[in-house]
């Protein structure tokens, strides 16, 4: 029996705050690649770690292993703490 790869999508994601008026943010972030369908409805955590529902897959774009995306989730951080003065 061999490994099976799970990978990750990236995507842009979109949430109503108000469908009245229109009012919308988006993000982009990578998910799983079963639930990066465009259209579709999926639950994100938020920074205190909380599932908030609500948030549209408007975009499925990029491909990558999710041990990679996992591995590099955090460069951002490394990287805005060298260049930080």
């Amino acid at each position: 029996m061999g490994w099976i790869m799970e990978y990750s999508r990236q995507c842009i994601l979109i949430k109503y705050l108000n469908h009245l008026n229109g009012d919308y943010v988006t993000t982009v972030s990578w998910i799983p690649e079963e639930y990066a369908i465009t259209g579709n409805y999926i639950k994100l955590k938020d920074e205190s770690g909380v599932w908030e529902d609500g948030w549209r897959v408007a975009k499925v774009m990029s491909r990558k292993e999710t041990k990679e995306v996992n591995i590099r989730s955090r460069d951002y951080i490394n990287q805005r703490q060298a260049s930080d003065i």
